[in-house]
């Protein structure tokens, strides 16, 4: 029991190093299924959003990044508008190897816990989330990403209404060094 809780202390250490230091953004750990998600490493992805009522224009910005074990990827999430950052959402992808698939994990800005597995389906990656909100309340939503280039995918959500998924927001992202 002390050797495990030390392993855990001794490796949030560990996690807690800056993000600019060696290894930080190197590939992932060659027997890691998670490598197949190495493409999403680096730079930021912008996505331009639906206008707002109001007409105003808002983007989201989206980075990745290896966990310092490589095991596994992160990232982080915020809305722009008017040239101002507003965090939106913080998680990581895992590999589950007792599911043999990728699982989901994060939080946003208001509270809300989503997971799920991710699953490919031909050029997509389909994540099948659980939401629930700060209050408890549960819901569900799918999210299908698609890459169309090595700088390039489209994030599609549907919400589940009447027994189907209906789309609710579809955000390509482009990505710069």
């Amino acid at each position: 029991m002390k050797l495990r809780l030390f392993l855990v202390v001794a490796s949030l250490g560990l996690a807690l190093r800056p993000a600019g230091v060696a290894g930080a953004d190197s590939a992932p750990h060659p027997r890691s299924p998670i490598a197949d998600l190495a493409g999403f490493v680096g730079g930021v992805w912008t996505g331009d959003l639906p206008p707002e009522k109001d007409g105003a224009k808002m983007q989201i910005e989206l980075r990745f990044a290896w966990t310092e074990d490589r095991q596994s990827l992160r990232f982080e999430s915020a809305f722009v508008h008017g040239g101002k950052r507003s965090p939106y959402t913080s998680g990581m992808y895992a590999w589950n190897a007792a599911s043999a698939k990728f699982v989901i994990f994060y939080t946003d800005f208001s509270g809300s816990l989503v997971q799920g597995p991710v699953a490919r389906d031909g050029d997509f990656l389909v994540h099948d989330l659980t939401i629930v909100d700060a209050a408890g309340k549960p819901d569900v939503a799918q999210v299908r990403l698609h890459r169309t280039g090595p700088d390039d995918f489209t994030n599609t959500i549907f919400l589940r209404k009447n027994n189907a998924w209906e789309k609710f927001v579809e955000v390509h992202y482009h990505r710069v060094p």
